[in-house]
Order: structure tokens, then C-alpha cells, then sequence
């Protein structure tokens, strides 16, 4: 019995230590410079929020195609529930657009819901204005 228990520690233990040492490399690879661009989302998600992420998305790879090639700009869906330390990070409880550059955040979720569903070209534009902005 304590044989199961101190085998199942040690299991914890080594898969616990190699989930940091990944995360520790990819804290490493960041450059100050780069956007990060997020997209929270719940387990129940509604269609302008489906909509966020879409059109967020598309913009992305769309116009900024080079500077995703360059790490410039990184675009990550996020999952609140897995990923909750992020989410901490950005004072996150729902689903969010959340841009980060150097420290400086710009929360876009009330004009993500305000447009993306029923004005996607307006979301758009506006969009890639406040990415413009912290990409000067």
C-alpha cells in the first residue's frame, strides 16, 4: 500500500517537473516585442463569441501574415478552464479579446461584442487600428 502511494508521488512529481520545464522554455522564447493577442473562451460559448474569435483570427492571418512569420504577433484561443493562470493574469471570467504588448493591455471585449457578429467589417477595421497602435 505505501509502496502504490510513494510510486503514484514520484509519478507527480516527474510529470509536474516536466510540465515546468516546458512552460519555463516558452516563458524564454517570448520576445518583449511581441503582440499577444488572446482569445478567452468558457465551455459554453455564443455565437458572437464564436464570431470574436473567427473574424479575430481571420484579420490575423490575413493582414498580418508576415509578422506572425517573425513572432511579431501571436494569436492564441485560450480555454478559461485550461488554462487559468492566463486567464488570472488578464482578470478574465468570460470570453475576452485581450491584446498585450509589453505590459500594455487593451481589452477589446465590449467592441468585439458590440461588432463581430453583426458588423464584422467594423470589428475588423477597428481591430486592426489598436493592433497598428502597439505594433508603432
Amino acid at each position: 500500500m505505501k509502496i502504490k502511494l510513494l510510486s503514484s508521488l514520484c509519478l507527480f512529481i516527474l510529470l509536474t517537473g516536466c510540465g515546468n520545464t516546458t512552460n519555463q522554455k516558452e516563458k524564454n522564447n517570448s520576445s518583449n516585442d511581441t503582440l499577444h493577442v488572446y482569445c478567452f473562451y468558457g465551455k459554453q460559448r455564443c455565437p458572437t463569441c464564436i464570431a470574436i474569435e473567427k473574424f479575430t483570427q481571420e484579420l490575423i492571418e490575413q493582414q498580418y501574415a508576415t509578422d506572425i512569420k517573425t513572432g511579431r504577433i501571436k494569436f492564441q484561443s485560450v480555454s478559461i478552464d485550461e488554462n487559468e493562470a492566463l486567464a488570472d493574469k488578464y482578470e478574465v471570467a468570460w470570453s475576452s479579446l485581450i491584446l498585450d504588448k509589453n505590459g500594455t493591455i487593451n481589452n477589446l471585449t465590449d467592441m468585439g461584442f458590440k461588432y463581430a457578429r453583426n458588423n464584422p467589417n467594423e470589428f475588423k477595421a477597428r481591430l486592426e487600428a489598436e493592433i497598428d497602435k502597439l505594433l508603432q
